[in-house]
Parts: C-alpha cells; sequence; structure tokens
C-alpha cells in the first residue's frame, strides 16, 4: 500500500513539474514574431508608418549585404510583460538574429509610452559585437535616442540609433572617435571656460602674494624685497604651473550606409537569421 502511494505521488509530482515548465516558457519567447528572411522590422507596437518602415527595412538590408552584420527593429506594446533587456536578449537568440559563424546580430527592442508604463528601450549586442559596440557606447546611443521618443519622433530616434549602431559595428568610427564625437554637447560654454581661465589664471599670483607676506613676515622686510626673493627663488627652482589645454579631434558624420548591392527582399543570399549567441551585452533606458 506504501509502495502504490509513494508511486501516485512520484507521478503527481512529475506531471506537474511537467506542467509547470510547459507554462513557465518566457512570454517573449511565445509572442514573439516568426523571423522572415530579409524581413528586418516588426512593427508590432504600430508605431510606424507604412513609408518609415520601409525606408528603414531598405537600409537595414543594404547594411546586412554590405556588412553580414545583421540590426533588427522590434516595437511591441508591453514586451511581453518581460524586461525591456530579458525581451530584446530573448529577441536575439530566439528569432536568430545574425550569422551563426560571427554571433554578429544586433536587436533594437522599443516599447512605447502606454497603459502599460513608461517607454522603454533597449539595444542588445551580439557576443561577435560587444568588442566593437561595448554597453558604454550602446548606453550612449540610448541616451541619444530618448529625447525623440519622448517627442513621439520616433522614425528620427531610430535613425539616430541604427546610424550609430551601423557605423560602430563596420567599423567606420571607433569608440574613442565615438565618445569624442558624442560629448561635444558636454563641452563648458564661453563663460564657464573664461571663469576658469581668471580662476587658475590667478593661482599663481595667489601664491606668489602668500609667499611674499610669508618672507615678509619670516625676515621682517619691506614688501618689494620680499616678492624679489620669492621670484629669485622660484627662477632657481624653475618653478612653473600647471597648463590647462583641451584636445582636439575629428567628427565624422554620416549616415548609415553600405557599399554593396542592394538586399531588397530577394530570397537568395544571408537573410539575416539563423544565428544568436546574445550573451547579454547592451544597455538600456525609459522614456
Amino acid at each position: 500500500m506504501k509502495a502504490s502511494k509513494t508511486t501516485i505521488l512520484s507521478f503527481v509530482f512529475s506531471f506537474t513539474c511537467i506542467a509547470f515548465a510547459t507554462t513557465a516558457q518566457t512570454p517573449s519567447t511565445d509572442c514573439l514574431p516568426t523571423p522572415t528572411q530579409n524581413v528586418l522590422v516588426y512593427d508590432i507596437a504600430d508605431i510606424l508608418s507604412s513609408s518609415e518602415e520601409i525606408a528603414i527595412q531598405n537600409e537595414l538590408v543594404k547594411f546586412k549585404d554590405a556588412t553580414s552584420n545583421v540590426i533588427l527593429v522590434i516595437t511591441h506594446p508591453d514586451f511581453c510583460g518581460e524586461a525591456s533587456s530579458v525581451f530584446a536578449i530573448e529577441a536575439g537568440d530566439k528569432m536568430g538574429v545574425g550569422r551563426s559563424d560571427l554571433d554578429n546580430g544586433i536587436v533594437l527592442a522599443i516599447k512605447p509610452r502606454n497603459d502599460s508604463g513608461a517607454g522603454q528601450v533597449f539595444i542588445a549586442v551580439g557576443e561577435g559585437l560587444e568588442g566593437a559596440i561595448p554597453d558604454i557606447l550602446t548606453g550612449r546611443i540610448v541616451d541619444r535616442m530618448i529625447p525623440d521618443f519622448k517627442r513621439g519622433d520616433w522614425l528620427r530616434g531610430i535613425s539616430i540609433g541604427l546610424t550609430d549602431l551601423a557605423e560602430l559595428a563596420s567599423g567606420e568610427i571607433s569608440e574613442s572617435e565615438y565618445l569624442e564625437k558624442n560629448n561635444r554637447g558636454n563641452q563648458p560654454s564661453l563663460p564657464q571656460i573664461i571663469f576658469f581661465i581668471l580662476l587658475f589664471g590667478a593661482i599663481p599670483f595667489f601664491a606668489i602674494g602668500a609667499n611674499t607676506f610669508r618672507v615678509m613676515r619670516m625676515n621682517d622686510i619691506a614688501f618689494i624685497a620680499a616678492m624679489t626673493i620669492v621670484l629669485a627663488e622660484m627662477r632657481m627652482q624653475n618653478n612653473s604651473y600647471n597648463n590647462f589645454s583641451q584636445g582636439r579631434g575629428r567628427y565624422h558624420m554620416g549616415g548609415m550606409h553600405g557599399r554593396g548591392r542592394s538586399g531588397g527582399f530577394s530570397s537568395g543570399g544571408f537573410g539575416g537569421f539563423g544565428g544568436g549567441g546574445f550573451g547579454g551585452g547592451g544597455a538600456g533606458g525609459s522614456f
């Protein structure tokens, strides 16, 4: 009897585990679109017009054909209840974005602000491109896109992100060049520059004055005589003050482009899917 009860309990437990495993699949896996070769825009949230979707699609196919790197744009109204990072990474892995031998896919996932919560965006980067597009740069790209997303200008925000991603993924711009290019907005204003020049320019005079008064007190001599001694000591010690300079570099401007044949919707060649390999690289933000 005990053996019979044990068998029944084991059966019930096994059945429960199987049922749980069946129902506990990641929601994003269940509601992701079925990938279609050479279709790289999936506007499930319907935030783009037909012409905008076609324009983005054509540019992404051209870029894929020219470099073999694949950028997928997917919009969704609620990310299937998942965090933006989970949704984007699942999309890259489950849809097989990129080539299997290169893991060179990128997923740009966007959720507009609606009843389900704040707007969200996440860029997931395949393992093969993490060296060219590290997380710090992905975060900068997201920051550049969000202002347009807040205004509802989806096409402009997406275009900014895709241009930056394409330049980095194709090696047209390096990490240091990208940071230099996009730090221009953080440069000090002219009044700030003047203030710092005056501030740091006054430091040597304050230092000389303080040393002069110190020599005056120690030797009980006049101000001119004390300053003469201080300046003579400075010349003997070859004393100097740090100069503050700001480096300058090149800024590269340009849109996403490819120098290969137009991709179109042809069935031949690499269609953008068959890969995956998303190890968690990327960054996101809310708006």
